[in-house]
């Protein structure tokens, strides 16, 4: 592993780590505060994966040097033809939808 992919791995961890944190005190914080019109958790929910779906897909775009097209080839080969991880992936999404 040489340090661009180390380097990479912790940043993602750190990030995950600090969105997690924010969340949670964010939701806490939105949550107490008097006279103000509450927020429905699902859409905080929503937002949130959003905006980690396109933190993801810009960090895999970064690791693609930039280039649409050979990240277009990384997404499809990751996607569909690795179609065991994700079908555990969208088993534990299926799980969440439900709720």
């Amino acid at each position: 592993m040489d340090l661009t992919d180390r380097q990479l791995k912790l940043g993602s961890l750190l990030m995950l780590t600090c969105h997690h944190a924010l969340l949670g005190l964010s939701m806490r914080y939105g949550r107490t505060r008097q006279g103000v019109d509450l927020f429905v958790n699902s859409t905080v929910v929503v937002a949130t994966e959003m905006a980690k779906l396109a933190t993801c897909l810009m960090l895999v775009l970064r690791e693609e040097h930039w280039s649409i097209q050979r990240w277009k080839r990384k997404l499809y080969n990751t996607i569909l033809r690795n179609k065991m991880d994700t079908v555990k992936v969208w088993c534990n999404v299926s799980v969440w939808f439900k709720r």
